[in-house]
């Protein structure tokens, strides 16, 4: 089966749910599902195994360790149920699909959230027919990585333009290192706010081999869950111009417990626009240049550049950029349309921490407005959709680098 009739089998779950709910919502229902049938299908050559380790009277500290070596993977189900198994019961399909979901690994368990909302529709047992009975094939050795991206992508744009509501940056950022330097072990980190966009993330990460225990699902701003942790490279992307009241009280008790040695030291910007907070949790988290130094893009609208006279906290924060750190680097106008349902211009901002010495001083300005080409779809990332950061460290054989 091909990445066409995969999407369009998926695409059909819509029929079932046009008469109780709106279109934007078609994406938070069948994407779990659709993740959650692609897990069933990784882990049923251990099913057996697992549900033998989990039947014995295993030391509660080394519980999910053991399955998860059991397993194979960086998850596990202790269920006795797989989805294709699932009663077909219609009065007892909540309960058995609640008990099938809840035996999931917990960082597992927390991203399907649907079965009350379906339930209640009368449409928990046609959706989940639809995919215990399909035939379409998410074996990891038949649908490439990539494959699989490009499915999760168009469903998301199918099902969000209408709403303007998308996913943030995932693990695709991760492979293009990989490409350009293979012999590297590229290790990644996330934290988003959207759970879609977790739940996506961490699907990605597990197909691929990596630790979902680095996805993280929580406010940025106000929950960091990698505290202490820096980085070699960084990459940014969140909501522009959007408010971050819901963030501001532990912000503002942040700044005013740790000044600089926190997060937020340089100025709080103005409540409307959390753009210039973001960048100076990135800078937060930059590997020290002793250690090799930090490199970070991340992705504003124009307001960051503009927005604040002099002396005001968004002039504060660019001076500690700029000025005081001759941290920025260089900053990249982008093509109009860059990111899919949205005409605001982007701009890129790279900094460093570990300029060369002809670059010291100085932040290069780069138009790449016309330098572009059609592309066949959308790059699949919108700007309108909570936070998401993705960083890494990148290990060379010998040296971090």
């Amino acid at each position: 089966m091909n990445h066409s009739e995969i999407s369009s089998f998926i695409r059909g779950t819509a029929d079932l749910l046009r008469s109780s709910f709106k279109q934007h919502e078609y994406g938070d229902i069948i994407l779990p599902f659709t993740v959650m049938r692609m897990l069933d299908v990784v882990l049923a050559p251990t099913k057996q195994k697992v549900l033998e380790a989990a039947s014995k009277p295993l030391p509660a500290a080394l519980w999910d360790t053991i399955l998860k070596q059991t397993a194979g993977v960086d998850f596990y189900n202790t269920s006795e149920f797989t989805m294709p198994g699932l009663p077909s019961d219609t009065d007892g399909i909540r309960e058995n699909l609640t008990k099938y979901v809840t035996s999931f690994s917990p960082e597992i368990a927390g991203i399907f959230d649907v079965i009350k909302d379906l339930d209640d529709s009368d449409l928990l047992f046609l959706v989940v027919e639809r995919f215990r009975n399909t035939h379409i094939d998410l074996n990891p050795t038949s649908v490439s990585n990539a494959d699989m991206g490009d499915i999760y992508e168009e469903l998301i744009r199918r099902f969000s333009e209408v709403s303007n509501e998308t996913t943030g940056v995932l693990t695709i950022f991760a492979d293009p290192v990989a490409e350009i330097s293979p012999q590297a072990k590229v290790v990644t980190y996330a934290q988003g706010i959207n759970g879609q966009s977790s739940a996506i993330c961490k699907s990605d990460t597990t197909r691929k081999g990596d630790s979902i225990a680095n996805v993280h699902l929580g406010d940025t701003l106000a929950d960091d869950q990698i505290p202490g942790e820096t980085f070699g490279y960084q990459l940014s992307k969140h909501n522009y111009g959007v408010d971050w009241k819901s963030s501001q009280a532990a912000v503002k008790r942040e700044r005013d417990k740790l000044g600089f040695a926190g997060l937020f030291g340089a100025g709080l910007p103005h409540i409307s626009d959390g753009q210039l907070l973001f960048v100076q949790h990135v800078v937060a988290m930059m590997r020290a240049p002793e250690d090799g130094g930090g490199r970070i893009a991340v992705f504003l609208n124009g307001s960051p550049l503009f927005t604040g006279a002099l002396g005001s906290c968004e002039s504060e924060v660019r001076r500690y950029l700029l000025l005081q750190h001759d941290l920025l680097d260089a900053i990249v106008a982008m093509p109009n349309d860059f990111f899919f349902n949205t005409g605001i211009v982007t701009y890129i901002w790279l900094l460093d921490n570990t300029k060369e010495p002809h670059r010291l001083g100085k932040v290069q300005l780069i138009n790449a407005n016309g330098i572009c080409g059609k592309m066949r779809t959308a790059c699949g990332i919108s700007n309108r959709d909570g936070s998401v950061t993705l960083i890494s460290n990148v290990l060379a054989p010998k040296n971090k680098t």
